[in-house]
């Protein structure tokens, strides 16, 4: 049976190898963390208060096993981007997509859209381009892809071939009877891209049916705390005939046009991923 004295110092361990793991998952990246980032964004399947959290960290740092410099902590092998000026770029994506979201959310069958990777994780460079994910309202996939590739495109917010700076990346869209992610692709990288999104457009709470159908992510993000509504509404939105008629043609025409250049994409009825 183990000691008393066994037992803290067990937890003490189990919180340091999450936080140097979670910095070694970063350094993929470059990519240094506040002490809020740090701890929201802990990979452990186990929680750990705050308290404890900063004290391990700062013990961390003291051995020299993480660095921390301006608040910011990362491992000693890393030479860490700028975090300030990745903040800034980040923020600045975000405030130029402000006119580009406006105008999407005039399409009703957007049931969310939201901003993930690089500029989700605060990580952006200055040129990044803006990685959206969308889900629609059943059966509305193509329709919803069509209307953003046009409204995108007139106000030149498109990214496409080499011209994709500063611009809109719509490389995932999903119905919303198909949010939870498949089991085979269920792993820490896709557990954190879920965690990450920022939804700029939400309708009929659909973000925290997105959290739910997905918690096994939060499994790996015990620190990350959001409060599920025990129940949600699940009224059918109205189906029309004719959209769904339109529906049919453009998923007709675009998997037509999209099968010429096929490489690693996903095409299906009710999920497109442009893998990147």
């Amino acid at each position: 049976m183990a000691s008393k004295k066994s037992r803290p110092r067990a937890k003490e361990k189990a919180c340091d190898r999450a936080i140097q793991k979670t910095l070694a998952y970063r350094a993929a990246f470059n990519y240094p963390l506040s002490k809020y980032q740090l701890y929201t964004f802990l990979i452990t399947k186990k929680k750990f208060d705050e308290k404890f959290f900063k004290k391990s960290l700062r013990r961390l740092v003291k051995k020299d096993h993480i660095k921390a410099k301006n608040g910011k902590y990362y491992l000693p092998s890393v030479r860490p981007v700028s975090w300030k000026l990745r903040d800034k770029y980040s923020r600045e994506l975000l405030k130029e997509s402000r006119l580009a979201v406006k105008m999407l959310k005039v399409i009703p069958w957007i049931k969310m859209l939201a901003v993930s990777g690089a500029v989700a994780a605060n990580n952006a460079s200055k040129d990044d381009d803006i990685d959206i994910f969308i889900i629609t309202q059943k059966n509305r996939l193509y329709t919803t892809r069509f209307f953003t590739f046009l409204i995108l495109k007139i106000i030149d917010k498109y990214a496409q071939g080499k011209k994709q700076e500063r611009k809109f990346c719509c490389n995932l869209l999903v119905d919303e009877t198909n949010i939870k992610w498949q089991k085979d692709k269920q792993n820490i990288y896709i557990a954190h891209e879920v965690v990450s999104i920022h939804p700029l457009i939400e309708r009929d709470e659909i973000y925290f049916k997105f959290l739910r159908a997905n918690s096994w992510a939060l499994r790996y993000f015990k620190n990350f705390h959001v409060i599920l509504p025990k129940r949600f509404s699940n009224k059918d939105a109205p189906q029309s005939k004719f959209i769904d008629m339109v529906e049919d043609i453009l998923r007709i025409v675009q998997l037509k046009y999209m099968a010429k250049k096929k490489t690693t994409e996903v095409t299906e009825r009710d999920f497109i991923h442009f893998n990147k």
